[in-house]
């Protein structure tokens, strides 16, 4: 299984968090709640070709309501378990889960995961005293992840239950807590209006400046990149909501700050292009 952490700025707009993102916004989900998307692809049997299925998208939100167990004797502590964890309540859910779709003979034998967003990296098992006492949901990921490589569902003619070297999942995420999610769900709108309309000024600016150039040497590609060459700099320029220290009143001096960054980015532009 691997693991990755996204940007965040890329939160609700790449494809990996726009479904959370989505479902969040729709459904007015709390900072303190996670959500996790699984993403199913047709299962490939072991040529590598693939039936003609459609893949698709499933999120399951975390029920906010945790479940504690109490452990030890004389000394006894709570310790909380992830039964309320959007992971595992997916997994658990037999209306459209992973354990429906198990009783309808769709996973893994048709359809396999191929990635898993959640917006917080998904928990750690439970230990007390040197012991596991129950798994976090990592390892039931891992779980999923054992079942679907398992050459039984492909039925194959030698080494039926062996494991097959490909069908790895990996696990995305880009928060460490409800606070990141909070300031994300409140600055994140304005840092993506600014930055789409740096973008826009800047192409601008990259394409007047190349029409601008005499000459039969003229690139035409420097000219058609002017796009991305547009958004790359407004990216690496334009800081974000990480940059300051806000809070979640703090929304229209957050939008004045991109707006002054903004116009000192666009005139040093200016300058180093030559344009008025």
């Amino acid at each position: 299984m691997k693991v990755a952490l996204l940007d965040h700025t890329g939160y609700g707009r790449d494809d990996y968090s726009r479904q959370a993102w989505i479902t969040r916004i729709n459904e007015n989900v709390t900072a303190q709640r996670n959500i996790a998307t699984f993403h199913f692809v047709s299962r490939p049997g072991l040529d590598g070709e693939a039936p003609e299925r459609a893949p698709f998208m499933r999120s399951e939100t975390s029920t906010g309501v945790g479940t504690y167990t109490l452990v030890g004797g004389r000394v006894q502590r709570e310790l909380r378990l992830n039964l309320s964890h959007s992971e595992h309540q997916f997994i658990e859910d037999t209306t459209y889960g992973i354990r429906s779709m198990m009783s309808a003979g769709t996973f893994p034998s048709q359809y396999v995961v191929d990635w898993v967003y959640t917006e917080r990296p998904a928990c750690p098992d439970v230990w007390w005293g040197g012991s596991k006492l129950f798994d976090g949901c990592m390892s039931e990921l891992l779980k999923i992840e054992r079942l679907q490589r398992s050459r039984q569902w492909d039925n194959p003619t030698t080494d039926k239950y062996g494991t097959r070297t490909d069908l790895e999942i990996t696990v995305y995420s880009t928060f460490d807590g409800a606070s990141d999610i909070k300031k994300t769900s409140v600055f994140s709108p304005i840092y993506h209006e600014a930055l789409d309309r740096l973008v826009e000024e800047l192409t601008d600016l990259f394409e007047r400046a190349y029409a601008a150039e005499p000459g039969d040497d003229y690139d035409t590609r420097m000219f058609d990149s002017s796009s991305d060459r547009a958004r790359e700099l407004a990216k690496k320029e334009l800081p974000d909501w990480n940059d300051y220290v806000l809070k979640s009143g703090d929304a229209r001096t957050f939008r004045t700050e991109l707006r002054e960054y903004s116009a000192e980015i666009l005139q040093r532009v200016r300058i180093d292009l030559k344009l008025k």
